[in-house]
């Protein structure tokens, strides 16, 4: 029971991040029968861009940035992968809708190697450390707490949150949103969609640019 407990809840605080990517991919492959090879680099760039922001190249702790500055950090990495996320459609989805499969698959695939190249060369220690941007350590005991005799770090339950709520609001948005009807609108019928007056590509742009910072 007691590897089991925690094995439980780290399973599920993964599989809850999986679950967001997988709502990503499946939501561009609706908007646009493609399979978007360069959304798991994207989500990565983000990753790096909040550390390059946060630290530069140099090792990142919570004790040498700031709250304030790891604040500024994320959003910059944010408005990096929502802009190159909706730059990549333009440049390497767009023109390939609807025409060459093997197109779409060697110009997504090109992107992610290109973005996996800036980041090699950017970033050359062999790992670096993401520091929790909330201070767990101060809940429990320096961040664990104990259930049913295994300890579990309170950042599983975090994750856990995130993910339900985030997954939530996903659903509302795509459900109740003027955004989210306008998507599922193109998923259905794109040419429909555009007789109705949704401007079908800045819509597609805006979905692959949010769901890039998934």
């Amino acid at each position: 029971m007691r590897l089991a407990v925690p094995v439980f809840f780290t399973g599920l605080s993964a599989g809850g991040v999986y679950g967001l990517v997988a709502i990503g991919y499946s939501l561009l492959y609706r908007l646009t029968g493609i399979v978007y090879f360069a959304l798991g680099d994207l989500i990565g760039l983000g990753a790096f861009v909040t550390l390059l922001v946060a630290a530069g190249t140099q090792p990142l702790t919570q004790e040498t940035v700031s709250g304030g500055r790891m604040a500024l950090a994320i959003l910059a990495g944010i408005a990096v992968c929502v802009t190159v996320g909706a730059g990549g459609y333009f440049a390497v989805v767009q023109p390939y809708i609807g025409r060459s499969a093997i197109g779409w698959v060697a110009a997504t695939l090109a992107l992610g190697f290109a973005i996996h190249a800036v980041l090699d060369a950017a970033f050359s220690r062999p790992a670096y450390v993401f520091p929790d941007p909330i201070l767990f350590r101060r809940v429990g005991n320096d961040g664990l707490v104990t259930i049913l005799g295994a300890q579990i770090h309170v950042r599983a339950f975090a994750v856990i949150g995130v993910a339900v709520v985030v997954a939530a609001v996903s659903s509302w948005v795509l459900q109740r949103t003027w955004f989210g009807r306008s998507l599922r609108a193109i998923a259905d019928d794109a040419d429909g969609a555009a007789v109705v007056g949704i401007s079908v590509e800045r819509t597609r742009a805006l979905a692959f640019g949010l769901w890039a910072h998934s």
